[in-house]
């Protein structure tokens, strides 16, 4: 089911035209040998512009897109992050139940994180 993304609000409209395909900050978030595995991309496109990409391997279908991609731009490397795994739970293609609960537990970490930073 596709719904909207509840952190829509943290991504800013358009690209910024910059894109990483190297030199990005992997998070491992789900790995099942190589069958299944979800990996978020960040990397900072230019000063203060953050841009989120991912590798998402369910069995046979691989997405991967990279850090810029036309995947909006972010103030932060915590709000891409954070757009990105609602990105994928919501919006992309169905998720076996496992990985549902590893990105869920990434989001609540990530959350939980911005309450108590300075």
């Amino acid at each position: 089911m596709n719904r909207k993304n509840p952190f829509e609000i943290l991504r800013k409209p358009g690209v910024c035209g910059t894109v990483a395909t190297s030199g990005y900050k992997t998070s491992t978030v789900f790995s099942h040998g190589s069958s299944q595995a979800l990996q978020i991309r960040t990397a900072e496109l230019i000063s203060g512009v953050w841009g989120f990409g991912f590798l998402l391997i369910i069995d046979s279908l691989k997405r991967e897109m990279f850090p810029g991609e036309g995947s909006g731009w972010f103030l932060s490397e915590e709000d891409a992050e954070l757009y990105a795994l609602a990105h994928i739970r919501y919006c992309g293609p169905h998720l076996p139940e496992d990985m549902k609960f590893a990105v869920d537990v990434a989001i609540s970490k990530l959350r939980d994180k911005s309450l108590f930073d300075d």
